[in-house]
């Protein structure tokens, strides 16, 4: 009787799983549109060793304007022409991105962190855009957001694992199976089914008609996750925040504000405690209390450490993107410590469109990462060569006796 009832629940909870699937795919069809086109490029690609690089990337820059395109619909979007309109608009910008991959004759670096960039921006404005103006704030959807990557990532690892074992024993005891079969499997599971699972936990926050007990739910810590964040990362993060700052006490004693060492060390440290921060935001208990109170302060005093850091870097050999990345965050994560601080009962959506803000800078021509970065080290070459005498008539004139820094700083 026991067994019959779990089975019951089992295969109940299935088919919930599967009606919040399919309603996923109503809800984002454009984004379920280019799931599936990539899929089916991938299946080609897999077969025939046919390149599809640009096509897939625009997918999926596309996959990701179509979220906010039906964000925007579902906050906004009052009359069908509104909705069709956030639609069109995201649509324009795919062909627009299409339209300029297929320029180029390769994606390089610098197109791939532009487009990494622009998704992340798109990503955190999918999260901000229910929030505005609602009752449910950007923190609470974050967490659901968060909560449901996982369960979506471990359902679909275990899917994955379970059909490639299959695939494993079909092999070995009745017939041969091609190669490719693990990289389909691969490809439709990871590729389709687990974003649209993600995407099935997720309730449409913006919408009247949702209903507030499933809200309620998607937004509410599991037991496991809440002792995990107050009684397990905090203390850690605390270790973690003690041997950072006897570190830098060493390194400003020391004089030595070009450490490599800290960098890393500081960048994962500001990560991990914004990250932190939003998810405990709504936890109420002692440790919690102690990390809204105590936590911005240090996230802004280091981030201003690693600014200066960095900055005093950029003087000396000039700007690269990557420390173009790491002065801009720096100062992000200055700005929120600071808020979060002066503002801690306020919402603060300041940190969501703030990030999009900076990171949409990051991509431009001019203010961006790479033209900032190539307009500086021509600068540090140029200064470099006059200093040493080496430009004549427009021409560089070679020179034997010329300091270790200034041959690093010329190549």
């Amino acid at each position: 009787m026991i067994e019959r009832l779990v089975r019951m629940k089992l295969f109940a909870y299935a088919l919930d799983k599967f009606g919040g699937i399919s309603k996923a795919i109503l809800r984002f069809w454009a984004v379920f549109l280019c799931l599936l086109t990539i899929t089916t490029l991938d299946i080609i690609s897999i077969e025939s060793q046919h390149d599809f690089e640009k096509q897939i990337m625009t997918l999926v820059v596309g996959s990701f304007c179509f979220l906010c395109a039906q964000g925007l619909s579902e906050r906004f979007g009052k009359t069908f022409l509104l909705k069709c309109i956030f639609h069109a608009a995201a649509a324009l910008v795919l062909t627009a991105y299409y339209a300029y991959v297929l320029s180029i004759n390769s994606i390089n670096d610098v197109i791939g962190v532009k487009t990494v960039v622009g998704i992340f921006a798109l990503f955190i404005a999918f999260i901000w855009i229910p929030s505005i103006r609602r009752s449910t704030d950007f923190y609470s959807i974050f967490l659901c957001v968060f909560k449901s990557f996982f369960i979506s990532a471990f359902f679909s690892g275990i899917i994955f694992g379970g059909i490639s074992a299959i695939i494993a024993a079909i092999n070995a005891l009745l017939l041969p199976v091609s190669s490719h079969a693990y990289a389909h499997t691969a490809n439709i599971v990871w590729v389709l089914w687990a974003p649209m699972l993600f995407l099935s936990l997720i309730p449409a926050f913006s919408l009247y008609n949702e209903t507030p007990e499933k809200i309620k739910k998607s937004i509410g810590y599991p037991h496991f996750l809440e002792v995990l964040l107050s009684y397990v990362l905090i203390p850690l993060i605390s270790i973690y925040t003690l041997v950072l700052l006897l570190y830098m006490g060493k390194t400003i004693y020391l004089g030595n504000w070009n450490d490599n060492l800290l960098e890393p060390l500081i960048l994962t440290y500001l990560i991990a405690v914004l990250l932190l921060y939003v998810l405990v935001k709504h936890i109420d208990n002692i440790s919690t209390r102690l990390f809204r109170k105590i936590f911005p302060v240090l996230l802004a005093a280091i981030a201003l450490y690693q600014t200066i850091s960095s900055i005093v870097k950029a003087f000396d050999e000039g700007i690269v993107f990557t420390r173009y990345f790491v002065i801009l965050f720096s100062l992000y994560s200055l700005v929120c410590g600071i808020l979060l601080f002066l503002f801690p009962k306020k919402k603060n959506d300041v940190i969501a469109w703030l990030a999009i803000l900076l990171a949409l800078v990051s991509i431009t021509p001019y203010m961006g990462a790479f033209g900032v970065s190539s307009a500086s080290q021509s600068a540090i070459v140029e200064n470099t060569l006059e200093k040493n005498g080496m430009l004549q008539n427009g021409g560089i004139i070679p020179k034997s006796d010329v300091s270790d820094q200034d041959k690093k700083n010329i190549s």
